[in-house]
């Protein structure tokens, strides 16, 4: 019986538990899932997805004020509201002080203002993903440069370097939530194919990998993503991304306990 085989049934058993409504609320996901509009949900997703490092309660903790702040539509507020608002609320997130955060949220204003979709600002459709992925992150900090912002460590941890090397973990969970158009994602992106996203490499993720007998020893990079993900898609081909959040239920459950 081959590695991949092997570890089937069980797959399959853990799709079947957690994929189920009530396990929303201890993901990220959670965000999203509040708002109705699609544009609303994008937005809210990505930010939701760029704060998604630490322990579940304080990314919570921190995405609950920032979205109390921007009211009933966070799109609207980006457009058409005063976002210094936002720096007089000193917010900060670990690494992000209130300028990161207010820089970070205004340039998201401005690529809204010129387009309705964070889409188009990934790139060339025929491109592998993590090159999408880097051209998305490099027209990012052309628009902080553009806001004679500089590059802060906070920043730069945030919107990502544009490295193609790079795990690029939170865009990859953003890009699956967006990407997949099955529970419990949203489908909303169009010029990308569920069959090429990759696994964010979580802690979780990790220690399944390793578990499954793939070497997570190695550096964290894109690289391992691929290889995590090849592992995944011998099961699952056309949607290698079906186990993600099982997993990762089943990980942050346990670890609970």
């Amino acid at each position: 019986m081959s590695n991949h085989k092997k570890y089937e049934k069980f797959l399959n058993k853990i799709v079947s538990k957690y994929n189920n409504e009530k396990f929303i609320i201890s993901d990220p996901i959670e965000f999203p899932y509040h708002y109705q509009n699609g544009i609303d949900i994008e937005i809210v997703a990505y930010i939701s997805a760029m704060f998604s490092y630490g322990n579940v309660p304080s990314i919570k903790k921190f995405l609950n004020s920032i979205f109390f702040l921007m009211g009933v539509s966070p799109v609207h507020f980006l457009i058409n509201e005063d976002l210094t608002v936002l720096k007089e609320k000193n917010l900060y997130y670990r690494f992000q002080n209130s300028d990161d955060i207010y820089y970070f949220l205004k340039c998201i204003s401005v690529l809204l203002k010129n387009n309705s979709s964070l889409e188009p600002y990934f790139g060339d459709s025929n491109l592998e993903i993590n090159f999408r992925i880097s051209h998305f992150q490099k027209v990012f900090q052309q628009i902080l440069h553009n806001q004679s912002c500089a590059m802060t460590p906070g920043l730069k941890f945030l919107i990502g370097t544009g490295n193609p090397k790079s795990a690029n973990k939170r865009y990859f969970m953003f890009l699956r939530w967006m990407v997949r158009n099955s529970f419990p994602d949203f489908g909303i992106y169009k010029t990308f194919r569920k069959q090429d996203l990759k696994y964010p490499l979580d802690v979780h993720i990790l220690n399944f990998s390793k578990k499954f007998g793939i070497n997570t020893k190695k550096s964290i990079n894109y690289k391992l993503t691929c290889e995590i993900t090849d592992f995944f898609r011998e099961l699952s081909p056309f949607d290698p991304l079906i186990y993600d959040f099982p997993l990762s239920r089943l990980g942050i459950l346990k670890q609970s306990r």
